[in-house]
């Protein structure tokens, strides 16, 4: 029987059996830690404060990450940046140490010398990262001891809160190589109106345990729903599955191959591995067959039409929404921004930009007259 894409399933397998039983725990060490400097965590959780040299705190020019969006600040020797959004993570296996800038332009001293805490953390442990806060850009590894110390690698769950959804991924280390895999972007907006909720309310000075923890739970249990199969979804599975199995050596139908194929495009576009082989591989036939199904009924290419797709939706973004250019494009699927612009002005006869101003629905906030 065929199952859920591997790619929400993974996602799936991780917040059914890894976030939902520590959310429904009673342990009272449970760690839900708010990383927003000045730091107050509870003493158990170890924090080593560090001074960079002025040679390290250089800033690099800001440009969409390792799988992140666009930084407002880089600081590439300390693989540090921030980004104008916040991140939630659960550290659901292994050790990890999470460097932190102790201000927001990390300079503490008269020689522009920096501060970063170090934040060791232990599984299972959920951390809120608000926007503006430098934190790790994926460039090394999340452990600042010697490596023989590390006694388990460490497994991220990470959700970025954009406007456009929740943009999640997994993390983990392999060897001494840090490995961020299976981005998936859900754009629902309850969810992100759930994870504004669990932010606002980690972030109050006087918060709650029991506020966070039911903001926490609730916004799990609609993760899980919205990785969870629609129905539509169990019907193009179920039909492709039927097909495949019509009768000996019976072939499917053209038209459910392309159902499914389509289905899965449009579940995958921000995905930057999408591609002709791994659209055939969903739907079990040969990339050269498929490209024939779509030439004969659709008139493009499997590569033509994910590129027309993610060009439509590159347009959306643009004309609805105040998402930064460069961070239009990753959503969209483009990388890098010069590839985005590139495609989307051969496609649209105009740049982003151009686009943008031309066609603008979202109004744009002008400052109040001087009086």
């Amino acid at each position: 029987m065929l199952t859920t894409p591997f790619l929400r399933q993974q996602m799936l397998e991780i917040v059914r059996d890894q976030l939902l039983p520590w959310a429904y725990g009673q342990s009272e060490d449970k760690r839900l830690l708010l990383l927003q400097p000045p730091l107050r965590l509870p003493p158990d959780v170890a924090v080593d404060d560090r001074i960079m040299p002025a040679s390290q705190m250089q800033r690099g020019r800001p440009t969409p990450g390792r799988g992140s969006f666009t930084s407002y600040v880089m600081w590439p020797k300390l693989g540090l940046h921030t980004i104008p959004f916040a991140w939630l993570g659960f550290l659901y296996r292994g050790q990890a140490d999470l460097r932190l800038g102790a201000t927001r332009s990390l300079v503490s001293g008269p020689q522009g010398e920096g501060k970063v805490h170090i934040v060791s953390l232990e599984a299972p442990t959920f951390f809120v990262i608000p926007p503006g806060v430098p934190h790790p850009d994926g460039s090394r590894l999340p452990w600042e001891r010697p490596l023989h110390l590390l006694r388990q690698p460490p497994q991220m769950f990470w959700i970025h809160v954009s406007p456009a959804g929740l943009r999640c991924h997994i993390a983990r280390v392999n060897g001494e190589i840090y490995q961020e895999e299976c981005f998936l972007l859900l754009g629902d907006e309850n969810l992100i109106t759930l994870a504004r909720l669990l932010i606002a309310e980690i972030s109050r000075p006087q918060r709650f345990a029991l506020i966070v923890e039911a903001a926490l739970l609730t916004l799990l249990l609609h993760l899980q729903d919205a990785l969870t199969n629609t129905e539509a979804e169990a019907a193009t599975e179920s039909h492709l599955f039927l097909a495949l199995n019509a009768g000996e050596g019976a072939p499917p139908a053209p038209n459910v191959l392309i159902e499914a194929a389509l289905h899965f495009i449009e579940s995958h576009l921000n995905w930057r591995t999408l591609s002709p082989e791994a659209v055939a591989d969903h739907v079990h036939i040969s990339a050269s067959h498929l490209n024939r199904l779509f030439k004969a009924e659709l008139g493009f290419t499997v590569k033509g039409y994910i590129q027309n797709s993610r060009v439509d939706l590159a347009k959306s973004l643009l004309r609805d929404s105040d998402i930064p250019i460069a961070e239009v494009g990753f959503l969209s699927g483009f990388f890098p921004p010069s590839h985005f612009t590139r495609a989307f002005s051969q496609a649209a006869g105009c740049s982003p930009k151009q686009f943008r101003h031309a066609n603008r629905s979202v109004p744009v906030a002008t400052p109040a007259p001087a009086l």
